[in-house]
């Protein structure tokens, strides 16, 4: 078992992980005792590729199935014995009422059998995979989008510096190795889009900015707050395409800090 890098425990420890990367503050290590449910052993990739399937076809999405983190809460002040998980298995199917009207196992049942639809579907696409399309793609990834990733970096972060009266200075091989893609005066960060997924397993410096490149990568509210931070008089029933096409016109950028 491996050491944790950070605080040479018994393990990689997440809140270690979270607390130095600067994503986000724990003050106290947090001591979990659940009992937990067995879960299924699947053959490699299969988890993966149903997960995938799930998040494409929204099936367990909280309109269709239920909020599990709404109904955990009640099943903790339930009094119902709250044990095992299938104490909790009978709770949830208790509760559970899918958007066609079913009900408890009868729900998971019928969402199992969406979800093997999307499988199929995705399985018929994939099997008209070609070779020329896997060459393209590793083409496209390799070329076009580290291309356009890399150069956004640096722009990015020049454009930052302009905005915050500050000095930009690029990153060496041996900071990108550090997951610092440059400084700011005397500062490594890091930039990334709005969309990026943070893993455990990424080395980043404390300070990240995260950037959007289209209305869609961005919250309405972040949008309004620019707009009150740059004193714009924008009516507020425009729609946020009219306010992101009205912000990026003025000449903004939209970034903000981790």
């Amino acid at each position: 078992m491996s050491l944790c890098s950070f605080c040479n425990g018994v393990q990689r420890c997440i809140s270690c992980v979270l607390r130095n990367t600067g994503r986000i503050i724990i003050e106290s290590p947090v001591s979990v005792n659940v009992a937990l449910g067995e879960s299924r052993k699947w053959p490699t990739y299969v988890s993966g590729f149903l997960n995938f399937a799930n998040r494409t076809s929204h099936i367990t999405r909280v309109k269709y199935m239920g909020s599990t983190s709404v109904l955990f809460k009640e099943f903790k002040g339930s009094g119902e014995g709250v044990t095992s998980v299938e104490d909790w298995r009978r709770f949830y199917e208790n509760r559970v009422v899918s958007d066609d009207g079913a009900s408890g196992k009868e729900a998971i049942q019928q969402a199992g059998a969406k979800l093997y639809a999307q499988v199929d579907k995705i399985r018929r696409e994939l099997n008209n995979i070609t070779p020329s399309d896997c060459e393209d793609y590793i083409d496209d990834l390799l070329i076009n989008k580290s291309f356009a990733g890399h150069g956004i970096e640096e722009a990015m972060l020049r454009k930052i510096a302009e905005k915050t009266n500050r000095t930009f200075t690029a990153s060496t091989l041996e900071d990108e190795r550090k997951g610092i893609d440059g400084f700011l005066d005397d500062e490594p960060v890091s930039v990334k889009p709005s969309t990026y997924k943070y893993s455990p397993h990424d080395v980043l410096p404390p300070k990240i900015y995260f950037y959007a490149l289209s209305e869609n990568d961005v919250r309405s509210d972040q949008l309004w707050r620019i707009v009150d931070e740059q004193r714009y008089d924008f009516p507020r029933n425009w729609t946020k395409k009219k306010v992101w096409d009205a912000l990026v016109g003025c000449g903004n950028i939209l970034f903000w800090e981790n």
